[in-house]
């Protein structure tokens, strides 16, 4: 029989590859949660495994307690050093296995947990730390990590939630099965398909054997009244929604489902999210002739859901009492993965492959490639997580949509220098992004003091940044190029609209402490849609010091309020601005510290190049552009090239 996964993420199916060898082991699971939904060491007790669980959560200790008696279940974290030891004594525990730590990816508490721990004496085989919070965000940076270095702990593999480490000692027979995601060749099923399959092979046990009675003693009227009582059921089943009458058959309209999980999960306006928010918006506004726009994202259970509390929000209606449905796939669907795969790589790679089976065509939104072409810029996990994710797609997909040119260029280069085995040509084609602030979920708001910030923001020449406050963005040639002008006598504003991203804690506390923080120097972590579009209307120009993106939405939203922009000379930057814009190049603060110092006067004096005529575009012509990507019968690119194929 397959492996039943119970864990969210099949963090169960990693550790039994790891640890198929081992027969009734020990694991330690803090921050245990319920017995059996979302357990991680659920099937490992099926299994004959033993081990110690930490539940501070009455109700779900109390569960534990029924559920689980051969195990010790505590309620009390760790706190002090020895204390976990002297359970595990107590349980009469060799080796530990597996140690799990699950406190919603808050840094002080795991780095308390593990302070209490003596890694050099317990030794678990495998130490897993969920890393993500439960709104998706991930910790800034991993302080429980010095704990594991001192106990000569390695990080091996991030799985888009957890991060799972190594003892020196154990790294030559374990980093391997721990470094891959769960594949076709774990053979393993969801514990909630299981449950549901069994279920319908009952009920369809139970109506063979109804029909069989029937059949065997059924008169003619017999027959008719049972048809009268069905049909009276499913017509007050139907009473008041007209989404359960079912159509007929043949009539019904194709689904275009449109993943996007973290918007349906939350929404904190990262660029991606208004670039979901915009375009989804727009698909069920105006759906392709023959489809019905359906949002989609991954529940709980690990299946994809209809996301029509979403729905309702995009349309302004209520979601009081709306029910989330699985999603059923039929032949001429299409399924097109608006967010960033990387992030729910592991449970829609599967699900992706049953759509497919199911006669769904696949495609996936490509907004870049840096975290291949770039690995610096960018966590360690996130390189491996993102070529994983590519690979997979790569397989399984009928196309790419990339958000430009630039984009689809790089991908055709990675395409053929990895050379993925497919059956069928992949097409691959691209689309412009479009900037409407008041489209989506345009969220309201401005903090106490902000309208009189904009009026003393008038007095002198403002320049605007937006964007996450990351290694690649330019924020530390900027910050560097703004002190030389300040120090010169150049008076001017920098504004930066964007929250922490990661690896740059120095450069967050010298712009939190800076002698010009609250003076020249503004930054908002958290604006809403109405603080950047004033931020937008109030601002003398925007600077995109980016050292690399896919597209650069912020320069479609500079344009549409006819704002001079100052970028980095990259191609995707002139692909999308064109001679709309003044460029610099140069990493040194010098190099940019001199373009504006050309250009600040230029925009006080209304003399800069202006940015009024670069073509811009609503969210609904972006729409345009991608439903022809999709549905109009034609592709701009395919891979193997035409001719390659030919050949071969």
């Amino acid at each position: 029989m397959s492996f039943l996964s119970h864990a969210r993420n099949f963090e169960d199916v990693i550790l039994r590859r790891a640890l198929r060898s081992v027969d009734r082991g020990f694991y330690v699971d803090i921050g245990a949660g319920d017995p059996q939904e979302g357990s991680v060491t659920c099937s490992f007790y099926g299994m004959g495994w033993r081990g110690i669980n930490i539940e501070p959560r009455e109700a779900l200790w109390q569960k534990l307690q029924a559920a689980r008696p051969e195990d010790g279940n505590y309620r009390s974290l760790p706190s002090t050093a020895g204390e976990l030891q002297a359970l595990c004594a107590e349980r009469k525990a060799g080796e530990i296995h597996f140690l799990r730590i699950d406190l919603d990816g808050e840094e002080q508490p795991i780095a308390a947990t593990l302070a209490g721990i003596d890694l050099r004496l317990l030794r678990p085989w495998v130490i897993v730390v969920r890393a993500v919070k439960p709104d998706g965000r991930m910790a800034l940076s991993f302080g429980w990590e010095a704990a594991l270095a001192a106990g000569d702990y390695l990080f091996v593999h991030f799985d888009g939630v957890n991060r799972f480490y190594l003892p020196k000692e154990r790294e030559a027979s374990l980093r391997a099965p721990l470094s891959l995601p769960p594949g076709v060749f774990d053979d393993f099923v969801r514990h909630s398909e299981w449950v549901a399959h069994e279920m319908a092979r009952q009920r369809t046990q139970q109506l063979v054997g109804a029909l069989q009675r029937l059949e065997g003693a059924a008169s003619e009227s017999v027959l008719l009244r049972v048809r009268a009582a069905v049909l009276e059921k499913l017509l007050a089943q139907a009473r008041g929604s007209e989404e359960a009458v079912p159509p007929l058959p043949g009539t019904e309209p194709r689904q275009l489902l449109i993943d996007i999980h973290r918007l349906a999960r939350t929404y904190r306006q990262t660029g991606i999210e208004r670039v979901m928010a915009g375009l989804v918006s727009e698909f069920l506004r105006c759906p392709p002739e023959g489809y019905r726009t359906e949002p989609v994202y991954v529940g709980d259970d690990g299946v994809y859901r209809y996301a029509r509390k979403l729905k309702a929000r995009l349309r302004k209606e209520s979601d009081a009492g709306i029910i989330e449905e699985p999603v059923e796939g039929k032949p001429g669907d299409l399924f097109l993965q608006l967010d960033l795969g990387i992030y729910h790589f592991v449970p829609t790679a599967n699900l992706c492959v049953k759509l497919a089976r199911q006669g769904v065509r696949l495609y996936f939104v490509v907004y870049d490639l840096l975290p291949i072409l770039h690995r610096q810029w960018f966590l360690p996990e996130t390189h491996p997580l993102y070529e994983n994710w590519l690979r997979a797609t790569a397989q399984i997909a009928d196309g790419f949509l990339c958000i430009s040119k630039s984009v689809a260029s790089d991908l055709a280069r990675w395409l053929n220098h990895n050379k993925p085995e497919r059956a069928e040509p992949l097409k691959i084609d691209w689309f412009h992004l479009g900037a409407d602030l008041d489209t989506g979920i345009p969220t309201d708001g401005v903090p106490d003091g902000f309208e009189n910030a904009l009026a003393h923001l008038k007095r002198l020449p403002m320049v605007l940044m937006v964007g996450t406050v990351e290694p690649r963005k330019g924020y530390l040639q900027t910050l560097a190029a703004f002190e030389l002008l300040w120090k010169k006598g150049v008076n001017a504003y920098l504004v930066i609209v964007g929250k922490k991203g990661w690896a740059l804690e120095p450069l967050w506390e010298a712009m939190e402490k800076h002698p010009e923080a609250g003076r020249r120097l503004l930054w908002f972590q958290v604006a809403s849609d109405e603080m950047l579009l004033k931020l937008y209307e109030t601002a003398s120009g925007l600077l995109m010091a980016s050292e690399g993106e896919g597209f650069g939405l912020p320069l479609i939203e500079a344009a549409r309020h006819r704002l001079p922009i100052l970028v980095r000379d990259l191609p995707v930057f002139r692909e999308v601005a064109g001679g709309h814009a003044t460029y610099f190049s140069g990493a040194a603060p010098e190099a940019l510290a001199g373009a504006l110092e050309a250009w600040i006067p230029a925009l006080a004096a209304k003399t800069a190049q202006p940015s009024g005529g670069m073509p811009i575009l609503t969210w609904d012509e972006s729409r345009r552009q991608m439903a022809e990507a999709l549905f109009g019968g034609k592709t701009r690119l395919q891979w193997p090239s035409p001719s390659v194929t030919k050949s071969v």
